[in-house]
């Protein structure tokens, strides 16, 4: 059988908008100290700090999605056999039990997946070529740990139709904020699968910058220029903090109180690869563990991101280089065959920052101040944060603003 005719195209996409959201809310179920959910969240914890070591050597802005990344990466080791099995296992840090991890992931997903006073899309799904589809027990995991439904494409026939089809998906579940994932050529007739995670994030900010104070203001970027940014001001309020290894952290929490902003200031635009070092090696819950609350005043530029990778060369860095290679890969788990090979690892990401929050939250912000003058936090030089799930420490987005100008 000719290898070129059974492609296997993983893709994956993330995007990410903070602006309002509804004034409605579930509550969530999710038991953190579930055993398979805490296998999840140990993946994750693993996984967040080796994408930041990967990532640092890249130049300029940077986002993606931890989460995402993990749950490609958990739907293409529910089909990997043998080595490709191990080598993805390691990368992820998943244990000896891979049912239990599959159906953790998949459950704190569809446990973030809602309306919880903050909007997070999450859809997983699989598109294989018509007429080739994957082993029943392949699809019974997608679905039932993934809730990832099945949509068959054509191709072999038509794979640009089968390209925009998949496109159209990721554009809706988006709300239109990446139109394109599959770039013209990505897709052909050798392709017979793709996966696809879609992520879409939207929420108040628990204490709202007011826009009437937003100001020019200089930004030192990582080159140690300077450009003009929009600053925005938050005045006195009462937020968590705290100094590590010559850097400064901020807690922005989100309204409904379990999602948070985790801003990370270093004490000088050179010393952010160092802060960097720091957190390849150190898992967010330990980050985090020393926050205080304390009187603050912060300002924080605006920003929009926008970032495209391939993931190829950053699986095979992390030790995951069997499922590229077509002699070697082994995901017979799939469809039953060693046929199949990773052909395309694709992921991109959107986030934009500005002043926008509750009225509630805007109201007191407003309301607040001190005879003495407050402690400022201002993030006026390169800087990095991550949007996480504080009821189980889970990354769902890591970005680095090294010039809040350049979407």
């Amino acid at each position: 059988m000719d290898w070129k005719t059974n492609r296997f195209a993983v893709s994956l996409i993330a995007a990410a908008a903070m602006s309002c959201t509804s004034d409605q809310a579930e509550k969530r179920t999710i038991d953190a100290n579930r055993a398979d959910v805490r296998l999840a969240v140990a993946s994750n914890e693993q996984l967040s700090p080796k994408l930041i070591d990967a990532f640092r050597a890249r130049e300029g802005n940077l986002f993606y999605s931890p989460l995402s990344i993990e749950a490609v990466a958990g739907m293409l080791y529910a089909g990997a056999k043998g080595e490709t099995a191990k080598q993805l296992a390691e990368v992820l840090g998943a244990p000896h039990d891979p049912a239990a991890f599959h159906t953790g992931l998949g459950d704190l997903i569809a446990d973030l997946d809602s309306d919880h006073g903050y909007t997070l899309s999450i859809a997983n799904n699989i598109f294989p070529q018509r007429g080739d589809e994957p082993l029943e027990s392949f699809t019974n995991t997608m679905e039932d740990a993934y809730r990832a439904p099945t949509q068959t494409l054509d191709y072999l026939n038509d794979a640009e139709g089968a390209r925009k089809q998949i496109n159209r998906s990721v554009e809706m579940q988006t709300r239109g904020m990446i139109d394109e994932l599959f770039e013209a050529g990505d897709i052909d007739s050798g392709t017979v699968l793709a996966l696809v995670n879609a992520m879409y994030f939207k929420a108040d900010w628990a204490r709202a910058f007011d826009k009437k104070l937003t100001r020019d203001a200089s930004f030192t970027r990582l080159d140690l220029t300077k450009v003009s940014v929009r600053m925005m001001t938050l005045l006195e309020t009462k937020l968590r903090t705290a100094s590590i290894s010559n850097a400064t952290l901020l807690e922005l929490p989100y309204r409904d109180g379990d999602l948070s902003f985790l801003a990370m200031l270093p004490d000088g635009p050179d010393a952010l690869p160092e802060l960097e070092q720091l957190l390849a090696t150190t898992p967010v819950s330990d980050v985090i563990a020393n926050l205080q609350m304390d009187e603050i005043a912060v300002q924080l530029p605006r920003f929009t991101l926008r970032e495209r990778f391939d993931l190829t060369p950053v699986f095979e860095a992390l030790g995951a280089t069997d499922m590229f290679d077509v002699s070697r890969a082994d995901l017979s788990g799939i469809n039953g065959s060693r046929d199949l090979f990773v052909d395309a690892f694709v992921h991109e990401a959107w986030v934009s920052v500005d002043e926008i929050g509750t009225e509630a939250a805007a109201a007191t912000g407003a309301a607040l101040s001190r005879k003495s003058a407050p402690r400022q936090i201002v993030f006026d030089h390169a800087f990095v944060f991550m949007i996480y799930d504080k009821r189980t420490s889970t990354v769902l987005f890591t970005g680095r603003v090294a010039d809040p100008t350049a979407e």
